[in-house]
């Protein structure tokens, strides 16, 4: 089962406005059982889902948003679901390509895939060379997806 967090419901205008990220004052307690870079869905106080996303209690902050459709994961826990990691980023990436490719000049064949948070994939940079692709990962719980990313 994926585990889930509460914000504080005066807390929570910038999710509503597309920010992926929320600070540990922000939440309504601090969820030390949760393992550090697990993927958790964020609810209000009224237990109304916002986000998925990725917890740290360790970290100021503490969750980055990976998406704010509830239908997204189709109530798999993708934290030990190997196939439902592959097919988030299999769908993902294939937005991404659609839309960053169709910004190109004809004459380039290099360009940023993954931009970190900006595009809901926390601590993930994806850079793409011709038909070569090169990542980097800056947070726990993206490693956590690394064999994913490279499938």
């Amino acid at each position: 089962m994926t585990h889930q967090i509460i914000i504080k419901n005066n807390k929570t205008t910038p999710l509503y406005a597309g920010h992926p990220w929320v600070f540990s004052g922000a939440l309504i307690k601090k969820y030390d059982d949760i393992k550090a870079g697990s993927v958790v869905e964020l609810l209000d106080e009224s237990n109304q889902f916002i986000a998925y996303g990725i917890y740290n209690a360790n970290q100021s902050i503490c969750f980055r948003a990976l998406s704010f459709n509830k239908k997204e994961f189709n109530g798999d826990n993708i934290n030990e679901n190997f196939n439902t990691k592959v097919d988030f980023l299999y769908k993902r990436f294939y937005a991404l390509k659609m839309q960053k490719t169709a910004m190109l000049d004809n004459n380039t064949n290099g360009y940023r895939l993954v931009n970190s948070d900006g595009d809901y994939l926390a601590g993930l940079i994806v850079d793409v060379y011709d038909t070569l692709a090169v990542f980097q990962i800056a947070i726990v719980g993206m490693e956590l997806f690394q064999d994913a990313i490279v499938e």
